[in-house]
């Protein structure tokens, strides 16, 4: 299991995941459990659900938690922060166990990578915050835009589709206005440095890396980092839909936010994938012009001399390398990635899935 340690402190998010055991899901889960556990503090302070409850005002008998759209939008929400802190800590330990491959690959010296690699962590840490305080933006455009008394007081409502909040939902928005916006905080720093990140191992290969088109086993470190970086957004994103299952939540600032974190994971693998197989295209060009020159060669020398056998069996030879060589895959993928893939795509299906099962055994019980 990938563990982060003091020494791969980067960030005050990875300070908590090292605290909370240093095992980066382990840690989300907690900070997850903590979010939620805070706002159902909140709700059973203000006496919420129960046929007494504050929201069985608003017409029901009885309202049990789940059954209105702020707690299933405090799941998702808590869900979201755990996963923020849980994901830019799994990248870098990922990152680090995968350092001694791509050093192999590379043809540099381990300890060089590892001082490189905190450097440029380092770097990647000062100019992050920018970001993430853009990100805390785009949540409280979200929060404005999706937050029925603040929408209300900006006016983004009109005034006959607003009514009076009770105590509670003025509660649950101020929840929401603290901790949603410093969910997007995170995600923007975790996408900047996935980004950064992907830019640095793209730069090493172009000064590095020479492409063996007999050997692709060796850049399958890369394939890997850059499935993890999809791995990791789409799963975010994922999340981030869960909130359209509810359908009082308003999806006209959700959905960009998460359809675009969606579409920047699918390019996070694209890009590496095609630049390794354009690396791997040309690689087999050069050699195939290299072999067909040396086969040319070769037969001008036998059309001087038709009955030279030993020029004749060289040159049997030469043209079933050449087929050898055009027979070179020019992707770096292999089966087992490209099924790990399929599975990565199957995840936002899952989840909707999983969410409407879910939604309709909540609905059955409280009916």
């Amino acid at each position: 299991m990938l563990r982060l340690t003091k020494e791969d402190i980067f960030s005050w998010d990875h300070w908590i995941v090292v605290r909370l055991t240093g095992v980066p899901l382990i840690a989300g889960s907690i900070v997850a459990l903590c979010l939620m556990a805070s706002f159902v503090v909140l709700a059973l302070f203000f006496d919420v659900y129960g046929a007494e409850g504050t929201l069985a005002k608003l017409g029901a008998d009885t309202l049990r938690f789940g059954d209105d759209p702020y707690s299933w939008a405090a799941i998702v929400s808590s869900l979201l922060g755990g996963y923020g802190v849980a994901v830019t800590a799994f990248a870098i330990a990922k990152e680090k166990s995968e350092l001694p491959a791509l050093a192999e690959m590379l043809g540099r010296d381990l300890d060089d990578m590892k001082k490189l690699r905190d450097e440029t962590n380092l770097l990647f840490q000062k100019q992050a915050p920018l970001f993430g305080w853009a990100g805390y933006v785009v949540g409280l455009i979200c929060m404005a835009a999706t937050l029925p008394g603040l929408s209300a007081y900006l006016g983004i409502v009109s005034a006959d589709d607003w009514r009076p909040l009770f105590p509670f939902e003025r509660a649950a928005e101020v929840w929401f206005l603290l901790f949603v916006p410093l969910m997007f905080y995170l995600m923007g720093k975790g996408m900047y440095f996935t980004i950064r990140e992907a830019r640095f191992l793209s730069t090493q290969q172009k000064l590095h890396h020479k492409i063996d088109i007999w050997h692709p086993e060796r850049v399958r470190v890369l394939t890997r980092l850059a499935l993890a970086r999809a791995l990791f957004w789409l799963i975010g994103s994922t999340i981030g839909s869960l909130f359209f299952l509810e359908e009082s939540i308003n999806p006209v600032a959700l959905l960009p936010v998460f359809g675009g974190i969606g579409l920047i994971a699918t390019l996070l693998l694209a890009l590496p994938v095609f630049r390794l197989h354009f690396a791997f295209k040309q690689a087999k060009e050069e050699e195939l012009v290299r072999i067909r020159d040396v086969i040319k060669q070769n037969w001008d020398k036998l059309q001087g001399t038709p009955t030279d056998e030993a020029t004749i069996a060289r040159l049997g030879g030469l043209v079933a390398f050449e087929r050898r060589i055009e027979a070179v895959s020019e992707w770096p993928l292999d089966l087992s990635t490209l099924s790990r893939f399929s599975l990565y795509l199957a995840i936002p299906m899952a989840s909707w899935v999983g969410g409407a099962l879910v939604e309709q055994v909540v609905d059955g019980a409280i009916n």
